[in-house]
């Protein structure tokens, strides 16, 4: 856009530089006394044909160009500039024909006025060009004002009325300026309104400042938001909603920006309408007169606590992985060491000597335990990708917990631990998988036994609850702080997290339980009074109604 050009407004001491493309030398001779006769200081180049006046454009572009419509090689609307160009300059077109249509498509492409040549107009003429560069600085301001604005004002667009009655009398000038006066007043209260339909429509908090910092409006979005009515008086509303660690940090960073004029944004907590304090990012943007002076600030607030919390929960996962991946490398490098160290006295003895069997258990065990950590990792990508089918039948709870006691058995007689089990004097039935359900109860038995310091007590007790059977894993051993309770059955979490903690595992043995469960249409919780005081997992599932030997036998 061609930058704002210097006072050339007739009136002033600027000399304004006129192309005027006329071929006819009478009327060019019209203008140049009407300008001289009304003492306005102008630079007037006059082009007689097409050509002539393009090739002045090119080399020197004037403040304003008043054109014949009709000149020897072409038509006068060609001195047009064209809608996108970078050099605009106000364009009157003259006719010596007074006809409407003619008038209509001039403005429409583009001209600034359109007047039917007579003697009357064309001594006015100064007058018409005064009037009609204060109509094109204001079409220019308009634009800037636009642009600065963006969207809140990217609606508005500069729109010449087209003018059809010929400008015939002395006082047409005056009439002019009144009607313009009266559009421009008009389209002040079409932004007003347009503004007020953007703002109070939008899902943000939309809000304007005065230079004093005294807050003059809000949309409704804010009473929706904080719960609070608006005291457009004293604006105090903001203060009080919000979260009281942050007053003084908002209000120091707020006057900063008051005092220097730099945009102001800010992360911080608002008080919800629900009592709960939710980030938002609020920003404002300072608008100012032609003299550079900040006349309002222009600001919205937008709702980002979900995705500060989105943030905060991959950030949290990524820590997770990360240190699930560093016990992953400590878990599968522990068996190795035993592994190497058995297989190079393999190599030194002969088979038949006494350590050759030692080393092959060694051998043996650590391999099993390193199917274990795999079969644990397949386990839970099949499960958090759903790849796993229950392979589903009528089981007997009895026969369930009897394989998951065998499951642990060894390492319920390593740890010299007391075991309590109680179940209902008669038998449940249910509809799973029988191998799954024997991992749910081991994995929790497993987890209490061997978090259990030696010698301790657990106890697994099944109770009848309407249609549901409840199961209580319960154990003296470390406990579980209750900052780690809301996640012990999120993926890789273990309440301690240590490379060198002395039971091992990988962390996700609680998020298959979880899912296992969640999959047989079970809910699976866990309570402790903190560490040392030992857990308790529950663990609901639905039964099948009564059902007798013989009917359990044919269903199977």
């Amino acid at each position: 856009m061609k930058p704002e050009p210097p006072t050339t407004a007739l009136g002033t001491e600027a000399v304004l530089h006129i192309l005027l493309a006329e071929d006819d030398p009478s009327h060019a001779e019209l203008i140049q006394r009407a300008f001289e006769t009304h003492g306005e200081p102008i630079r007037l180049t006059v082009a007689r044909q097409l050509r002539e006046a393009r090739e002045t454009l090119e080399a020197d572009l004037p403040d304003i160009v008043i054109t014949d419509l009709r000149l020897p090689d072409g038509q006068g609307t060609e001195l047009l500039p064209q809608k996108d160009s970078d050099r605009p300059y106000p364009v009157i077109v003259m006719t010596g024909y007074g006809s409407e249509t003619i008038a209509v498509e001039a403005m429409k492409a583009g001209a600034l006025d359109y007047l039917v040549k007579s003697e009357a107009t064309l001594a006015a003429l100064p007058a018409i060009v005064k009037c009609t560069m204060g109509k094109w600085h204001e079409i220019t301001e308009r634009k800037r004002a636009q642009e600065a604005l963006r969207l809140a004002y990217s609606e508005l667009e500069a729109r010449v009325r087209e003018r059809t009655s010929e400008l015939t009398r002395a006082n047409e000038t005056l009439r002019r300026e009144i009607a313009e006066r009266t559009r421009v007043e008009r389209a002040l209260r079409l932004t007003k309104q347009r503004f007020l339909a953007l703002a109070e429509t939008v899902p943000d908090i939309v809000f304007t400042v005065c230079p004093d910092g005294r807050v003059d409006y809000t949309n409704p979005r804010f009473q929706e938001f904080t719960g609070q009515s608006y005291d457009s008086k004293k604006g105090l509303s903001w203060t009080q909603a919000l979260h009281p660690e942050e007053v003084e940090r908002v209000n120091a960073h707020r006057r900063h920006c008051l005092r220097t004029g730099e945009p102001y944004e800010m992360k911080h907590r608002l008080r919800h309408r629900d009592g709960e304090y939710r980030w938002v990012l609020c920003r404002a943007r300072p608008i100012r007169d032609d003299a550079g002076r900040i006349v309002k600030w222009f600001g919205s607030c937008s709702d980002i606590d979900d995705l500060i919390r989105a943030q905060n929960s991959l950030q949290d996962a990524d820590h997770r992985k990360n240190e699930f991946l560093a016990m992953l490398a400590h878990e599968l490098r522990n068996p190795l060491g035993p592994i190497r160290n058995a297989v190079r006295l393999l190599k030194k003895i002969d088979p038949h000597h006494p350590q050759h069997c030692w080393a092959e258990d060694v051998i043996d065990r650590q391999t099993a335990h390193l199917v274990r950590l795999v079969d644990d990792l397949l386990d839970v990508s099949r499960i958090t990708r759903g790849k796993v089918e229950l392979q589903k039948d009528t089981v007997e709870l009895g026969e369930i917990v009897a394989r998951a006691i065998e499951v642990t058995r060894p390492l319920l007689d390593e740890r010299k631990h007391a075991f309590t089990v109680t179940l209902p004097s008669t038998a449940v039935y249910l509809r799973g998988d029988s191998v799954r359900l024997v991992q749910v109860l081991g994995n929790l038995l497993n987890n209490a036994a061997k978090y259990t310091p030696k010698g301790g007590a657990l106890w697994l007790t099944a109770t009848r609850d309407g249609s549901h059977i409840v199961l209580r894993i319960r154990d003296t051993g470390l406990g579980i702080p209750p900052e780690t309770l809301p996640y012990v059955f999120d993926l890789f979490i273990q309440a301690e997290r240590t490379l060198d903690r002395s039971q091992g595992g990988l962390g996700i043995g609680l998020t298959v339980v979880r899912s296992l469960v969640e999959m047989h249409g079970g809910t699976v919780d866990v309570s402790s009074s903190g560490p040392g005081q030992g857990s308790e997992f529950v663990v609901r599932l639905p039964i099948l109604p009564g059902l007798s030997p013989a009917q359990t036998l044919s269903g199977k």
